[in-house]
């Protein structure tokens, strides 16, 4: 499942961070993320980010579907996880969780997204969609 981090200019900066909290909490092999961006920026100096430009003419004032609507629809995977660049991780990322919410929306597709919450939010957990 490809990895998106959506990064405005405006927030760019965070991206410092966001590979901090990533590499802390997030254990999996081969981990990779592309950058959504609007213009071209230096990424952290490290292999876990890639840059993908949106498009032309796009900056931080375009509405957000306008300026991503044309990624996703070139994209030929059916899953993908997306946050945004100043969403820090608080925790262990739980990889089970990401195959498991990729199993049930494989196999049920009137899922179209799954979000996961923190810990604190346990109460909208996957196994409320396994019926």
């Amino acid at each position: 499942m490809q990895k998106l981090i959506i990064s405005s200019d405006k927030y760019r900066f965070c991206l410092k961070g966001m590979k901090r909290q990533i590499l802390k909490y997030w254990d999996e092999p081969d981990l990779r993320f592309k950058v959504l961006a609007f213009s071209p920026h230096d990424l952290p100096d490290c292999g876990l980010f890639s840059h993908v430009l949106v498009g032309e003419n796009f900056s931080d004032e375009t509405p957000w579907h306008q300026a991503l609507s044309a990624f996703f629809e070139k994209q030929e995977e059916d899953y993908f996880f997306l946050c945004f660049e100043d969403h820090f991780l608080i925790d262990n990322v739980n990889t089970e969780l990401f195959h498991k919410a990729e199993e049930n929306m494989r196999l049920d597709k009137s899922i179209s997204k799954i979000r996961l919450l923190p810990k604190y939010h346990d109460h909208q957990n996957l196994e409320e969609h396994d019926e």
